[in-house]
């Protein structure tokens, strides 16, 4: 048994944001579909609890050399296929997305924001998540603030991948508490131009495997999905 009893207090994302639910309740009926169909099981996310306890102790057990859980006397690892059962995303034929960065103006140029009147709103290549539901989050979004540099036709056909965009920065690839790293966008937008090319999967995978071992090593934040990592 390798359990760590020294491990941090380890902050994850226990829950979805009650402005990320509310955000999901405003968009469904109109994107529910197509937001669903690029983000597949993730969406049931929303509506799980973290046990923070459970998870905690489970990285004790976690051993970077072999990349396994180490038991008294067997290890078990999880696998791509087991994440691509638990997500319902597929991983056959597909290349896995590739985060690449991006600056704080081709961001907002990709969200048809006026530049310098948002630019105040990015700070360090993070956004947060109020700002971004403000303008996207529900149907007033697009005339109640002047900062948009599109049609609101254009604007509504946005409104899926901004969604997206922020709900793997909030509950699959997390940061810090209700800030989303703008370096996801690229990724969501080739998920959406070819989805039959590209998957999710190992990405999502590869951070859970990453942040344990950043964790027991004594980084205090668990930048993967954690809810993921309970089940």
């Amino acid at each position: 048994m390798n359990l760590n009893q020294d491990l941090p207090d380890i902050q994850m994302v226990i829950s979805a944001p009650h402005i990320l639910q509310n955000w999901w309740q405003n968009i469904r009926r109109t994107h529910g579909a197509k937001i669903q169909g690029h983000l597949g099981a993730l969406s049931s996310l929303l509506g799980i609890q973290c046990d923070k306890v459970f998870v905690t102790q489970l990285m004790g057990f976690w051993e970077p050399s072999t990349v396994t859980f180490k038991f008294l006397d067997f290890e078990i690892t999880s696998t791509l296929e087991e994440f691509s059962s638990l997500t319902e995303l597929p991983i056959r034929g597909r290349l896995p997305v590739i985060p690449s960065a991006i600056c704080t103006s081709d961001f907002l140029s990709l969200l048809d924001l006026h530049i310098f009147r948002s630019l105040r709103y990015v700070d360090g290549g993070h956004v947060e998540l109020e700002y971004l539901f403000q303008r996207f989050g529900h149907s007033e979004g697009y005339y109640e603030y002047q900062e948009f540099e599109c049609t609101h036709g254009a604007w509504e056909h946005m409104r899926p991948r901004v969604f997206v965009m922020t709900f793997l920065g909030i509950m699959v690839f997390p940061i810090r508490s209700n800030s989303i790293d703008i370096n996801i966008l690229l990724m969501v937008i080739s998920i959406f131009n070819d989805p039959q090319r590209f998957t999710l999967v190992p990405m999502i995978l590869a951070e859970v495997l990453r942040s344990m071992t950043a964790c027991i090593k004594g980084h205090n934040f668990f930048g993967g999905c954690s809810i993921l990592l309970q089940i």
